[in-house]
């Protein structure tokens, strides 16, 4: 019996966990940009704060795009299942 290799296209994956991972941190950092969502204490930690979640906002839009790149740029789910062929 043949024994049938399931080839998937993992670039394809990889760029699909980037965009949904990238759009949860996304969403995380826009909801913590929202003002009343700070903890009491003023000052350095309010600054701190924001600092962090610009950073949120820059690393979130990194994922996404570089999730998008991947998923489409990642190859083909037609020929997942079939087995390759030489040419000749």
């Amino acid at each position: 019996m043949a024994r049938m290799r399931l080839r998937l296209p993992v670039l394809k994956l990889v760029g699909t966990a980037l965009f949904v991972l990238g759009s949860i941190v996304l969403a995380l950092s826009i909801i913590g940009l929202v003002p009343g969502d700070q903890p009491i204490e003023a000052g350095a930690a309010m600054f701190t704060y924001l600092v962090i979640d610009i950073l949120m906002l820059f690393i979130a839009t990194f994922m996404v795009s570089a999730g998008m790149f991947f998923y489409i740029y990642g190859g083909s789910w037609r020929g997942a299942g079939e087995p390759r062929r030489r040419r000749s």
